[in-house]
């Protein structure tokens, strides 16, 4: 069996276009995730996979889940891993398919990954849009 690492990010809350900060923040959310990355990045931690659970987005359009998307593609070119997302209780999960994904509507997101030594289990607990 061999080490392991997973870096996990959560509650993100990033602002959709043209709203304020969820939750009083006085630092852009996207700032706050950057300086997170260009953390993990600096120290050297090396993770094999990144994780961001839940809480993506406040509320977000498919328009911020799109862009969201583009963040997420440049830092796994700069880390050279996968990053994998949850949805958490302030996401829109049709926004997410459609913005994030680019795919059909499903009500609920779920999936596996494995490697030769780990399986995991990635699971949306979310009913809807309900919180």
């Amino acid at each position: 069996m061999f080490d392991y690492k997973i870096c996990q990010i959560s509650d993100t809350h990033l602002t959709p276009k043209n709203a304020r900060p969820a939750n009083n923040q006085r630092v852009d959310p996207l700032l706050k995730l950057m300086q997170v990355f260009d953390d993990i990045y600096t120290t050297r931690v090396n993770p094999d996979l990144i994780v961001i659970t839940g809480d993506l987005i406040h509320e977000g359009s498919a328009n911020d889940y799109r862009d969201f998307k583009t963040v997420i593609d440049q830092e796994e070119r700069r880390f050279n891993v996968p990053i994998r997302v949850i949805l958490g209780n302030h996401d829109r999960t049709r926004p997410f398919y459609q913005g994030y994904l680019q795919k059909s509507y499903l009500t609920r997101y779920y999936y596996s990954i494995s490697n030769n030594e780990w399986d995991f289990y990635f699971l949306d607990t979310k009913c809807g849009d309900l919180e």
